[in-house]
């Protein structure tokens, strides 16, 4: 059995439903970011002609990848702490009540659990990997957005929510580590998203000089 737009468009519903009850206070890692995870993944997927010589079927693929993008953030309902592990709790939840096959329930669950633990510079080439890697490369696309530094500054604010107040000039030096330590892993991520990011990189360097 497979997974169809109908079912995927219940379950966009009830994730968009968990964060207007549950996520009030995520600022960043929100719904609107799933949305955006979502069109990036697919994206992402219609240009990796790699990745799609590996599968049988490419629209289950497609759908997969939605779904583990749009569930990839719900962990963070459940506090800052579960940010990584819930999100596979719950997408085994609410999945069943779209009509999720099982099997199709339970590989996603453990593809978000593996998601929470995977280094894509240590990959392997199975397509289990290189769909992680493909996740990986949607959640870091923000890296490489000409609204980085809202996005950045949002993030602060909803840690800061969460009781954890980092300085400014702390908070722009970690975020210019985390980008100059970052690379994108997939060919169409690399083509598209690292020469923006290295322009983020040079202003970042630029505040830390003013702040």
């Amino acid at each position: 059995m497979t997974i169809d737009y109908s079912q995927l468009m219940e379950a966009e519903k009830q994730v968009e439903m968990l964060f207007k009850e549950k996520g009030k206070e995520l600022i960043f890692h929100n719904f609107a970011r799933a949305e955006s995870m979502v069109e990036t993944i697919s994206h992402l997927f219609k240009l990796d002609s790699t990745l799609r010589e590996k599968v049988e079927d490419l629209k289950e693929t497609e759908n997969v990848l939605k779904t583990l993008a749009l569930f990839s953030e719900t962990g963070y309902t459940m506090g800052q702490d579960m940010k990584c592990l819930g999100s596979g709790a719950i997408a085994s939840e609410i999945l069943p009540k779209c009509g999720y096959p099982e099997e199709q329930v339970n590989y996603i669950k453990c593809l978000l659990g593996d998601a929470a633990f995977f280094n894509p510079r240590s990959c392997s080439e199975s397509t289990e990997e290189h769909i992680l890697t493909t996740l990986y490369d949607t959640k870091t696309r923000y890296f490489a957005d000409e609204t980085f530094f809202l996005l950045s500054m949002q993030h602060r604010q909803e840690l800061q929510k969460d009781g954890q107040n980092i300085p400014l000039r702390d908070w722009y030096a970690n975020e210019l580590n985390r980008l100059e330590s970052h690379w994108y892993c997939t060919i169409p991520a690399m083509m598209a998203y690292s020469e923006k990011k290295r322009n983020n990189v040079k202003e970042l360097k630029l505040l830390l000089g003013y702040v």
